[in-house]
């Protein structure tokens, strides 16, 4: 017996499987609301730092925080080599400029004045 339902033809089931991919891609986006952002800066001038994640600061981040929990420095077959941090250079964003410091000139009290009496 045919099936004579609209979920078995052709143009249904691609409707579908294209339905499924979107919503496929659109969970994995990488640049996502809680993704990756596409710019990273430090907090500057008139900022307060928000969350960043560890990915963002440094290359090798999961081997920095395994070495600072201590995972694996009690194995005697295979030790640890010592981790050296690839460290990211970041920017900072400043929204508010700072104006130049100036500064006076050093006092000088010089000693044969009299005080001010009043």
């Amino acid at each position: 017996m045919a099936s004579t339902r609209n979920i078995n033809t052709p143009g249904d089931y691609d409707l579908e499987q294209t339905a499924i991919n979107r919503q496929f891609d659109s969970l994995t986006y990488m640049y996502a609301a809680n993704g990756r952002p596409h710019l990273n800066y430090l907090a500057g001038n008139g900022l307060l730092m928000g969350s960043m994640p560890s990915r963002q600061l440094a290359d090798n981040y999961c081997d920095i925080d395994s070495y600072l929990k201590g995972i694996g420095s009690t194995n005697l077959v295979k030790p640890l080599a010592p981790v050296i941090p690839q460290l990211l250079s970041l920017k900072s964003l400043n929204i508010i400029e700072t104006p130049v410091l100036q500064v006076p000139k050093p006092l000088v009290v010089e000693p044969n004045q009299r005080p001010l009496w009043s």
